[in-house]
């Protein structure tokens, strides 16, 4: 799997990688595979370009990939990376962090800003999360 904006990294979790054995195993061709720890950005990159590829994505998934992006990038963790990504949206903490999220996930602008919208009133408690997410059914 390739996430097209980063340098392009054969990336596979764990269930994946067990996909890929089972298949290699029953079809007796050999793999080598360099097992890498990911850290949470990388992580939180690979579950979105997962999803985007796979899932249909509902506004649950879509709202809690955001939510894992944006605790990421404001935590000690993701600091050098938002920073890094910041040049780059021109954006930052006192104007929006959708342009600094969308280039992190690598998704639509729009999508991530429609995110925030909902994320913030469900903090907020102006909506309940079961609401948001029981509306796209």
């Amino acid at each position: 799997m390739c996430m097209p904006a980063h340098r392009c990294t054969p990336v596979l979790s764990a269930h994946r990688l067990e996909q890929v054995l089972t298949t290699v195993a029953r079809n007796w061709f050999l793999a080598s595979c360099r097992l890498v720890d990911l850290g949470d950005g990388d992580m939180i990159k690979v579950m979105a370009d997962e999803n985007d590829e796979i899932y249909n994505l509902t506004p649950a998934v879509i709202n809690e990939t955001v939510l894992a992006a944006r605790d990421f990038l404001h935590s000690p963790a993701g600091e050098k990376e938002y920073k890094k990504l910041l040049p780059a949206t021109g954006r930052g903490k006192d104007t929006g962090d959708g342009p600094v999220i969308a280039e992190f996930l690598d998704w639509d602008r729009q999508r991530v800003k429609e995110a925030l919208a909902e994320i913030s009133d469900i903090e907020e408690k102006v909506v309940e999360k079961e609401v948001i997410d029981r509306s796209w059914r």
